[in-house]
């Protein structure tokens, strides 16, 4: 077994041109949605649909719209601290225990093989193409179950901006339309949804996501979950073309969007973009299988799926020597190298993403 060295960063992997390779079929990440929770602007966390939002586009006479006016940072979701980044789902899955636990010789464990948030899944599908950015993906494994978080912590403060322009964007163009009318979604609030996709018989993955907004399928019966159907809301910048009316937008945004939207069983998004001076237009409906078509992307997103399931079977390879909360592996991805590397840590408290409560919960059943 390949042992990795303690506190020692060693070559985890090198980025192959999987362009040209002859790309596996018969394995897929096929996600499922499996349940739902809400989180306030005050970060608690509630097992209902309070903080869903149902989309409802402000009037095109209101754009351009002057992001830089409505740009209010208070209204922006912060990064998550590393320390906090599973603790929602984990209450997720905690107040589900006849549904994802099970208790065996062993004692009390998740059924579950990998647990995460979205943005790791995102990093992992994104990286066969990324040149520019790095990022550190931080594993640990407890009672048979890998855990892993993106950490933020080397973020640039342009990407927390960016994110906040994308919030208020929003937020403006969302309403709660819900026929009971309960409390407006508060800002900075979020709902989730939270999958599962299995791999095979040895590998399953449960990740949470929140999710922009949705739209009634028939707006004469109650809101309900059968009666939505999301759609994703993005920024993006239009890469020029010969034809001024063709509208672009650039091959990076376009995976990117992609990947969240694949992950999220969305197929469908409103696209504003937005121009130098802060400016978006009226956004655009389209769908994903149109922008990859437009940019010539199909084969790009197979390349990213398969480096994605590549990635996990081989993370949950790596971490069977260790079944410890306090130590915890780093894989740091370094973009003008395109390597990622490894190292080990071990002790309490050190990068710690599992957190006190669920230890002790485990320990104590």
């Amino acid at each position: 077994m390949f042992q990795v060295p303690i506190r020692e960063p060693t070559v985890f992997a090198e980025l192959l041109e999987y362009f040209n390779l002859d790309l596996p079929t018969q394995t897929r990440f096929e996600p499922k949605a499996v349940g739902f929770f809400s989180i306030n602007r005050d970060g608690q966390f509630f097992h209902d649909m309070s903080q869903l939002q149902l989309i409802k586009l402000p009037k095109e006479d209101a754009f351009p719209m002057d992001l830089t006016k409505q740009l209010n940072l208070r209204c922006a979701k912060a990064f998550p601290d590393y320390s906090e980044c599973l603790d929602k789902i984990l209450d997720y899955i905690f107040g589900k225990q006849k549904q994802f636990f099970k208790k065996d010789v062993k004692g009390f464990r998740l059924q579950e093989k990998i647990v995460c948030h979205i943005e790791v899944l995102q990093k992992l599908m994104y990286t066969p193409h990324e040149s520019t950015e790095d990022w550190s993906i931080l594993v640990s494994r407890f009672k048979d179950t890998i855990y892993m978080c993106v950490d933020y912590s080397s973020d640039k403060k342009a990407d927390a901006n960016l994110l906040a322009l994308e919030t208020v964007f929003k937020y403006v163009s969302h309403q709660n339309v819900n026929n009971n009318k309960p409390p407006q979604p508060e800002a900075r609030s979020s709902f989730h949804y939270v999958f599962e996709a299995t791999l095979d018989d040895q590998l399953t993955v449960l990740y949470s996501t929140n999710m922009c907004g949705a739209v009634l399928k028939n707006k004469g019966i109650p809101l309900s979950l059968d009666n939505l159907e999301f759609i994703e809301c993005k920024l993006g910048s239009v890469s020029k073309t010969q034809d001024a009316t063709i509208v672009k937008f650039s091959p990076k945004q376009t995976i990117m969007w992609w990947a969240e939207c694949y992950l999220k069983t969305v197929k469908k998004l409103y696209v504003s973009s937005i121009n130098a001076r802060g400016c978006a237009d009226f956004p655009q409906f389209t769908t994903v299988e149109t922008l990859c078509q437009e940019n010539d992307q199909m084969r790009v997103t197979q390349v990213g799926h398969y480096f994605l399931i590549s990635m996990l079977k081989k993370i949950k390879n790596i971490m069977q020597e260790v079944d410890d909360p306090d130590v915890m592996y780093r894989f740091d991805y370094m973009a003008n190298s395109k390597k990622i590397f490894l190292k080990k840590d071990v002790g309490p408290k050190i990068w710690n993403i599992i957190p006190d409560w669920y230890r002790i919960a485990l320990n104590d059943e």
